[in-house]
């Protein structure tokens, strides 16, 4: 008994002590919780210091970052602020309910501190890009733009405003492609650049991507560049499909993201197939814009001809203006001279490019000028447009003076169209063709270079490009510049034909794009006159002949750009003697060798750059002329001693290394001391000393005039404040002492821009030898993490800066002024062009100086943890306790964006008295403040007059300001603002935006109003838990015209804190009117008022929202008449979004068209509603009369919606409804349109929804049944409206569509039903036992029933699933309309039986002989239905014409499709989970179960096996196998191997329980004779690709049971990321691989060879004869093809790639035979294969392992 009890109490008293255990535990072990926390609250903020340090680096940097890891970093914050609050100190002892609270909160904060630190375990930083298609915030610097470009024409604004209209539009199909049309050169691509910034800045969609097509366009560079926008680096997929489905799958899987992106296409010139870049048909959320001058390619691409815009010319006043806008012309200037450009005009027919071309060319305004270009004009006298642009070109070409700028020109005009072109690049080719006659050095070439440039630029013949460094020729210029034959005869080719022009044989310059060709032209190397050769994007591929360059003797350029390069490319000919100029860009090198370029003895410049290649041979330095050597991007470069010695004549050295790859040039010893010798004549150098040997201190930089070095640290781009690079900049990183042993200073007054992070320096001065203004030409000056240093400048160096543009110092601990006063001086500093200033995380920081210092063009001022400053600005009369930063000896007049953060003893940005309004701040448009938080004031009290031009205001995180504008009336009510935007978060005491005060005695004034800010567009405001209102006091007359959008998000207390006792800042608010001091008062109840064009309401968690969010009969309420979107979200209190107690004042006058009234409402388009949980219904029947443009209405997880419309609160006073039921015509009743906009209907997550609306419930208690009320019943039924409706998770809704609308579906194109497990009908087709309707419906009646026939006819796509209730989708008489379905998908259904319901009553039910049509319907899915039988069980026939993709899926009931014949002229195959079946002859007409052959494995009974031959699902008819995800051990077991005769394909993909392919069993199992070797084939399997199957051991076992597979058709294999496989096949297996081209292996941790030795064989020669393509890529195992005795033949093996495999030691041990392989791929570079494989890969072995 005893035992008993206690094996009861034990356990029971063990749980009860638990808890006791732990609550004691916080007492006992208070000083270990207390200490522990601190140590890992320290180790925590290291990690957060290391966290946000990579964070920022990776910002600045653009590098992709976890989304994660800002809020990690502010909830480190806020542990740090909650561990720090814990009174840890002086607790005694005895006082043991403190000991307990400190280690419960200590004890948590452990708990929570383990979460972060796993939180942060979760993210890593990488050095991936973010994709260039996505949206970031615009730059916040001012954009300058060229004025002659400006989109600011209104026939172009009105263009341009529609097709962003158009690409605004949600759920529009008519404009999801967007076009702009037009003639070359009429302006549409820089249209389209203004519409991608416009979408861009309003970040309509989250990733544009932009794509130039051109002429010669083909789809995989089109593919390459769209990879390239997505940061897809590794499309490795070859062909043209399996890239475009991988493009395909990345563009869904954004699209299920919610992700909206913007596809552009610029400059197609012909169709092509949206399928091959993965966006046909196009993803939800995408849409594409299209530039074109073919309107024809436009609309056969399928952009609707009202998704079309014409850009034209310019009218003739437009032309005028743009024209004198150019030349500088202001009308008056010069009659004469005005007289002639109108008429120059007048020839230029409106085309801009024509217009702006030759008006650059006359910008000096010389009279005679003109009148000769009017001349010329009107002497041609040209009628066609294009003609007049190539002479007006022409004209512009002849009017350059300079023989460079048109030697420049005509090269410019050989690159590819739309080509970024590198001004280097026109430096080094027109070195190489001997440009620049006069110029002795490259530097002065260089010179004449960029002037060239310049003068092309304004002369419009080039333009600018996006990328630094770059420009671009228009098209029209290139084909003006390509037709010019007279100078120089130069051809460019998109791909080469045997049948291009003869006349090209006497080219002089060739540019050859070689994309996707195999056989380079044998008669390329018949161009005797040729002088520059360029060939570009040409892979492994592409085989040229030996003696490419027999016949170019007069060859002085040769570049390629993204070649692979065989030696024969690098094999001069001895004749190649006048060869100047050698580029290889991106290229890579067969053998690691380019060792032939040391022959070329004339050679003056060489560029190496982003090539892969590990050696520079000594052989370089043979290159006696060699003026350039550039070797940017590379990668583990190796240079030969001896090298730098021998270039004695060098004057440019580029070694800047690959800054998004870790590993930079490795210098030997003697490379550096080589290097130090060589720069003593060096004019350009590049180079990052940094992790090597080169002492600084031994080089000389005097001459430099051209240089970016790095000393102690990487080297990184700098740029100027409009985003070009610096061409001399300087960064060093390192100690003080070293610098001042190192010349580098002698080149400070070359430099421009400067990054300083240097210990031991205590001013500037310390790391200068001489002061006569080192820094004359900086520009950009970063000083950061000087541990030393305690002011910046002397008044000398300061004052020496002209030319400073930006000035950013960060995290010096000692800094405290940037200017240090040097014996009492007294002066002033001006810094006249420094216009941007950073200064963060300087701590004892006091001031600028002492002194006045002027920033005349500072417009950009950023300012955080500068925790010295109590203030920004100062008092009028400054006390002691105010430390103001920029105080009145800091004149800043044009400053316009302000940065502040985190600085935490700031109290006011401006002190809250009164200021003077010449003060720092009048030009102030951006102000931006974060994370201050003692802060309590931003402006004064008349902030006004300082902030005339303040355009937008951001305040965030800080917790003590109650008001963001406190303000008096007279003082500020004839100011008016420009403020446009208004964004606050985490305010945690905001109260209200505005605050007036001392208006009390105004506020009888109706007639006063405060228009101050009646231009503000836009507010936000977010987790401002204390937030009550915009504006107080409310009843004052506040307008706010202007605004458009209001979002508000985590607002307002639990509890109304808006009562007579509240004391706001200290003043009593005892003046205001007793609205806002009656406890009952609604927050929202005056915005309205002064909201007259508010557009977008966005109210989530807003917790002033309490019952009725709009009184429609309120005294106070004001409607926003022009409101477009309504969001609501987490409004727990509301129950009502509308309400009124009387609607007889709101009803529409019978004979007043709706329309021409100003309803309330009336252009509502948009509702989304979420987590609104009190709500029973949305809408009164009433209520929706003013909806009139609503277009789509989303409701997302209200638990208490049960109807969308209801009369249930306008019936309440049944008299009251009488009257408005009287008072509305019953015509007006029946011919209205309740939504007649409406698109898109969504419903998510309602459990309470039984129906759409109570329609059918006003029927139901009807006691006669009249024609009126159920017409008025069908017309208010909301579920007739929509295009598009989805239902997900209504789990009370029975019957989606009522008996009373299903006649009146025409409308609808789209249905969804998901997971909704209550639906027992989608269409309800019957009404109450003999009920008739006389209505347009279409009606079925018996004696006893009345059926109404569903009328689908735009029906277009079907999506149900997880409707466990129904047993059917239609009924046979609805299939008549259903003339539009084109996409059926019914999965997960349980009691589904049938898909179409075969009716019982004799007038509906089916004749025999009727033909059922489904004519548009292309794809079909049944998946998971236990319980279907068919498609349809009745014996009509059915055809379907444009049926070809079928999936039936684990249906086991199936027994027939149709019990009639299936007509199915386009199905070649039907598709399962398992894999696809070819039909045969009884196609779709199959009967019996099917169940055995659809499941996702082979059963292991083989009892059907035999039987099985003649129907549709059996393993005779199997073409593919395709799996994923699933759970098995064998794919294909050996009873069903002979059945397998039609098998092409498998593809296994993660099914990780997979040991073997094909199972192979022995004699007395397999049923096969034992006394014969039985061979099986699979005689028509193709490929075969496994994808992470990691148990799979075997492809199948080789055994000795007489049993032997054969593929004699099996050409490819493919295998990743197997884990467990070993091996792939052995020796005997190989000879039934006879057909087998390519076999692809990766990512096998274990697999050692590919084929496996079997035990006691004998040697014998094994042939792979087809073998062509191997890929070996990271196997950590891999030792050999074979290590066994075996020879291998591999005759026609030409490509072999092998690549981390460090374990490998030889390719066969037995004897090899690759008689066609030529190179190997490997992870060191591309080498010749000799003397032999196996000799090569020993060799390779020896050379690693002695490196």
């Amino acid at each position: 008994m005893d035992s008993i009890i206690s094996s009861i109490v034990t356990p029971v008293v063990g749980s009860l002590m638990a808890p006791i255990k732990k609550h004691l535990g916080f007492l006992i072990s208070y000083t270990k919780h207390v200490t522990y926390m601190k140590e890992k609250m320290a180790q925590l903020s290291l990690t957060e210091q290391d966290t946000r340090h990579k964070w920022e680096e990776a910002v600045a940097r653009n590098l992709e970052v976890s989304h994660h890891v800002s809020p990690w970093l502010e909830e480190v914050e806020k542990m740090n602020q909650k561990a720090q609050s814990i009174p840890t100190a002086g607790i005694g002892c005895f006082n043991m309910a403190k000991r307990y609270k400190v280690g419960k909160q200590s004890y948590n904060i452990l708990v929570e501190i383990q979460a972060l630190e796993t939180w942060r375990s979760t993210f890593e930083f990488t050095n991936k890009q973010k994709p260039l298609a996505e949206v970031v915030t615009p730059p916040t610097r001012p954009f300058i733009t060229d004025s002659t470009q400006n989109n600011d024409f209104e026939s172009r604004d009105l263009i341009r405003k529609a097709a962003l209209k158009s690409l605004q539009s949600n759920n529009n199909e008519s404009h999801k492609m967007v076009a702009l049309c037009g003639m070359g050169g009429v302006g549409k691509t820089t249209m389209m650049d203004h519409i991608k910034k416009d979408v861009e800045a309003s970040k309509m969609f989250d990733r544009v991507l932009k794509v130039v097509l051109g002429e010669n366009a083909d789809i995989i560079s089109l593919q390459r560049d769209i990879a390239e926008y997505i940061n897809l680096e590794d499309i490795k997929e070859e062909a043209k499909d399996a890239r475009a489905d991988r493009l395909r799958s990345i563009f869904e899987r954004m699209s299920q993201q919610g992700k909206k992106v913007l596809v552009i296409m610029d400059d197609i010139w012909k169709v092509f197939d949206l399928k091959d870049v993965g966006l046909s048909p196009l993803p939800n959320g995408f849409k594409l814009l299209f530039t074109s001058r073919d309107k024809s390619v436009c609309t056969q691409m399928g952009v609707r001809n009202d998704s079309i815009f014409d850009v034209g010319f310019l009218k003739y006043e437009e032309a005028k203006a743009l024209f004198f806008r150019v030349v500088g012309l202001s009308d008056g200037d010069d009659p004469p001279l005005q007289k002639i450009g109108e008429d120059i005009v007048k020839k230029c027919g409106g085309l801009p490019i024509a217009i702006v071309t030759i008006a650059k060319s006359l910008t000096d305004n010389i009279q005679e000028a003109w009148k000769k270009t009017l001349w010329r004009l009107e002497k041609d006298d040209l009628k066609d447009l294009e003609r007049i642009t190539h002479r007006i070109f022409e004209m512009s070409y002849e009017n350059l003076k300079d023989d460079n700028d048109r030697a420049i020109f005509l090269l410019s005009g050989l690159f590819p169209d739309d080509f970024d072109i590198r001004i280097e690049d026109l430096l080094r080719y027109g070195w190489g063709l001997d440009f620049f006659k006069d110029a002795k050095t490259l530097s002065m070439a260089r010179g004449d270079t960029k002037i060239g440039v310049n003068n092309l630029l304004r002369a419009n013949l080039l333009t600018k490009s996006d990328k630094v460094g770059c420009v671009k020729m228009h098209d029209l210029v290139r084909a003006f510049v390509l037709n010019k034959v007279s100078d120089v005869k130069q051809a460019s080719f998109m791909n080469y034909h045997d049948d291009n022009n003869s006349d090209w044989y006497s080219c002089e310059r060739i540019l050859l794009k070689c994309t996707n060709m195999t056989e380079f032209p044998v008669d390329f190397t018949s161009y005797p006159n040729l002088s520059m050769l360029m060939l570009m994007d040409g892979n492994e591929h592409l085989k040229f002949p030996q003696d490419i360059y027999k016949r170019m003797e007069k060859l002085e350029v040769v570049s390629y750009e993204g070649m692979y390069v065989p030696p024969s490319l690098l094999t001069f000919q001895h004749s190649i003697t006048k060869l100047r100029t050698l580029s290889l860009r991106s290229c890579r090198f067969i053998n690691d060798d380019i060792s032939f370029i040391g022959s070329l003895s004339n050679l003056e410049t060489l560029t190496l750059v982003d090539c892969r290649i590990g050696r520079l041979p000594r052989v370089i330095g043979k290159l006696k002329r060699l003026k350039l050597l550039d070797l940017s991007g590379w990668v583990d470069l190796r240079i030969d001693d001896g090298l730098f010695e021998n270039l004695a004549g060098l004057e440019e050295l580029y070694l800047k290394h690959n800054p998004f790859l870790e590993r930079p040039i490795r210098f030997t010893k003697a490379n550096c001391e080589e290097l130090e010798i060589l720069s003593h004549g060096l004019f350009a150098l590049e180079v990052e000393l940094f992790e090597n040997m080169v002492k600084p201190q031994n080089m000389s930089f005097k001459n430099l005039e051209r240089f970016k070095i790095s000393i102690g640290c990487k080297l990184k781009e700098l740029e100027d404040g409009q985003g070009n690079a610096l061409t001399n900049t300087i960064q060093l990183g390192c100690e003080c002492n070293e610098l001042s042993q190192c010349k580098i200073n002698e080149i400070f007054n070359k430099t421009e821009g400067l990054h300083l992070q240097v210990n031991e320096m205590n001013q500037l001065e310390d790391i200068l030898t001489q002061h006569q203004e080192p820094f004359s030409n900086l520009i950009v000056l970063h000083v950061s993490k000087c541990a030393n240093l305690t002011y910046l400048f002397t008044v000398d160096v300061a004052s020496g800066l002209k030319k400073l543009e930006q000035l950013i110092i960060s995290d010096c601990p000692l800094m405290r002024t940037l200017i240090a006063v040097e014996n009492g001086m007294v002066g002033v500093v001006k810094l006249t062009k420094l216009n941007f200033m950073s200064l963060t995380g300087l701590p004892e920081m006091e001031s600028f100086w002492d002194n006045v210092i002027e920033l005349p063009e500072m417009v950009e001022l950023i300012l955080g943890d500068l925790p010295k400053f109590t203030s920004i600005y100062p008092r009028v009369h400054n006390t002691s306790e105010m430390q103001s930063l920029l105080n009145k000896k800091v004149a800043i007049p044009r400053l316009e964006r302000l940065y502040v953060s985190r600085m935490e003893n700031l109290k006011h940005i401006w002190p809250r008295e009164t200021v003077d309004e010449n003060i720092n701040a009048s030009m102030l448009r951006f102000i931006s403040v974060e994370e201050c938080k003692n802060l309590r004031n931003l402006f004064p009290l008349n902030p006004l007059p300082l902030l005339k031009h303040l355009e937008e205001l951001v305040v965030k995180e800080c917790p003590s300001i109650e008001v963001l504008f406190h303000m008096e009336l007279k003082s500020n009510n004839n100011y008016k603002s420009k403020l446009r935007s208004i964004k606050v978060h985490k305010l945690g005491s905001l109260k209200e935006l505005w605050r007036m005060i001392n208006v009390g005695h105004v506020l009888n004034k109706c007639d006063l109003q405060i228009k101050c800010f009646n231009g503000v567009e836009s507010i936000k405001i977010s987790n401002c838990e204390k937030f009550t209102n915009i504006f107080t006091p409310a009843t004052c007359n506040f307008d706010l015209g202007a605004l458009t959008k209001i979002i508000m998000r985590h607002v307002g207390a639990e509890d109304d804190q808006t009562n007579a006792s509240i004391s706001r800042g200290g003043e009593d608010i005892s003046e205001m009117d007793e609205d806002v001091i009656n406890p009952n008062y609604h927050a929202c109840t005056y915005t309205w008022a002064t909201c007259h064009q508010l557009q977008r309401l966005d109210l989530s968690f807003d917790k002033r929202v309490k019952e009725v969010l709009f009184e429609m009969d309120s005294t106070h309420q004001h409607f926003p008449y022009s409101l477009e979107t309504l969001n609501l979200g987490g409004l727990h209190e509301m129950s009502h979004v509308w309400k009124c107690n009387n609607w007889n004042k709101f009803l529409i006058p019978q004979h007043q068209p709706a329309l021409q009234l100003q309803l309330p409402f009336q252009n509502l388009t948009n509702i989304s509603l979420l987590f609104c949980n009190r709500l029973k219904y949305l809408f009164s029947p009433l209520m929706v009369k003013y909806l009139i443009n609503l277009k789509s209405l989303y409701i997302y997880v209200c638990d208490g919606i049960e109807e969308i419309i209801s009369n249930r609160d306008d019936a309440a006073d049944a008299n009251e409804e009488e009257n408005v039921a009287s008072s509305t015509s019953s015509h007006q009743i029946s011919t209205t349109l309740l939504f007649p906009q409406l698109n898109v209907l969504k419903l998510n997550g309602l459990p309470c929804l039984r129906s759409f609306d109570d329609a059918g419930d006003t029927i139901h208690h009807q006691s006669q049944l009249s024609g009126e009320v159920l017409i008025n019943a069908c017309r208010s039924s909301l579920c007739q409206y929509p295009r598009v409706i989805s239902i997900w998770g209504c789990n009370a809704i029975s019957v989606l569509i009522p008996w009373y609308a299903v006649g009146q579906m025409k409308r609808l194109e789209e249905l969804e039903i998901w997971y909704c497990k209550t639906i027992t009908k989608v269409f309800d087709e019957g009404s109450a036992s003999g009920t008739t309707l006389t209505t347009p419906t279409v009606l079925l009646k018996t004696t006893n029933h009345v059926v109404h026939v569903p009328q689908l006819s735009n029906l277009k796509e079907v999506r149900i699933s997880g409707c466990d209730l129904l047993s059917h989708v239609f009924t046979f008489s609805t299939l008549e309309s259903l003339k539009q379905l084109n996409f059926l998908n019914v999965t997960c259904c349980n009691a589904i039986q049938e898909i179409v319901k075969q009716e019982i009553h004799e007038t509906t039910s089916p004749k025999d002989d009727h033909v059922v049509v489904f004519p548009r319907l292309t794809t079909l899915r049944l998946e998971k239905l236990p319980n279907l039988k068919g498609f349809f069980l009745g014996k009509n026939k059915f055809r379907w014409p444009l049926l070809d993709t079928l999936f039936i899926n684990d249906c086991p009931q199936l027994m027939t499709f149709t019990s009639g014949e299936s007509e199915t002229p386009k199905l070649k195959y039907i598709s399962t989970g398992f894999g696809k079946y070819g039909l045969n002859d009884c196609g779709l007409n199959f009967h019996g179960k099917i169940n055995e052959y659809t499941q996702t494995t082979f059963p292991a009974s083989s009892s059907y096996v035999t039987d099985s031959k003649g129907t549709t699902f059996s393993f005779h008819n199997l073409i593919k196998i395709k799996i994923s995800y699933q759970h098995f051990e064998t794919l294909i077991p050996s009873n069903v191997l002979l059945q397998l005769q039609k098998l092409e394909k498998i593809h296994l993909r993660y099914c990780s329980e997979v040991k073997e392919v094909f199972e192979v069993v022995a004699l007395e199992e397999s049923g096969f004779n034992e006394s014969q070797t039985t061979v099986v084939k699979i005689p028509n399997l193709k490929k075969m690709m496994l994808e992470s199957v990691d148990d799979l051991k075997y492809l199948w076992k080789s055994n000795r049971s007489m049993v032997r597979l054969e593929f004699p058709n099996l050409t490819t294999v493919s295998i990743e990321n197997c884990d467990s496989l070993e091996y792939v096949f052995t020796c005997s297996m190989v000879g039934s691989l006879v057909q087998l081209k390519d076999l692809h292996i990766s990512g096998c941790e274990k697999i050692e060879v590919t084929v496996k030795e079997q035990e006691e064989s004998e040697a014998k020669m094994t042939m792979l004869p087809r073998l062509k393509s191997l890929k070996l890529y990271n196997l950590e195992s891999f030792k050999g093809f074979c290590l066994g005795k075996d020879n291998f033949s591999l005759p026609l093996l030409d490509s072999l790639q092998i690549q981390k495999c460090p374990a490998i030691t030889v390719f066969t041990n037995g004897y090899l035979s690759t008689p066609e392989l030529k190179v190997i791929d490997t992870s060191f570079g591309l080498y010749y294969v000799k003397p032999d494989l196996n000799s090569f890969i020993k060799t390779k072995q020896v050379e690693v392992c002695t490196n």
